[in-house]
């Protein structure tokens, strides 16, 4: 998925120093870190809601399932996303509830209108 974000991206400068810098924020919004223990899972849930970091997104798969939705407040699009590593990847069922429960309870906290996720 980053990849494809990024191949969004380098069209939309013309600089280098302002595509790394896009690239260095994405990393960070995507990244994996180390759990305490390297067998733990890992799992990283951001919500994002500047119009350009929104329309990166634009395109790729959503769902509950991919990790990836929208939302609306105040008739602004903001993306949630989700991803988990380890051996919890391994039940779909509980990665989907819990992308599901993280974009539902951040949703409500900043205001999304109801029914309003893609």
């Amino acid at each position: 998925m980053f990849d494809q974000v990024m191949a969004r991206i380098a069209g939309r400068f013309g600089r280098v120093e302002p595509r790394a810098g896009a690239r260095v924020c994405l990393l960070g919004l995507l990244s994996n870190g180390p759990g305490a223990h390297r067998d733990e899972p890992v799992a990283q849930c951001v919500m994002a809601g500047g119009p350009r970091t929104t329309a990166l997104f634009g395109g790729l798969p959503e769902g509950d399932d991919q990790g990836l939705t929208r939302a609306t407040r105040d008739g602004r699009q903001s993306v949630f996303h989700g991803h988990v590593q380890g051996s919890v990847a391994a039940d779909k069922a509980a990665v989907e509830r819990s992308f599901k429960s993280f974009a539902a309870s951040v949703g409500n906290r900043i205001g999304c209108e109801p029914g309003s996720r893609a």
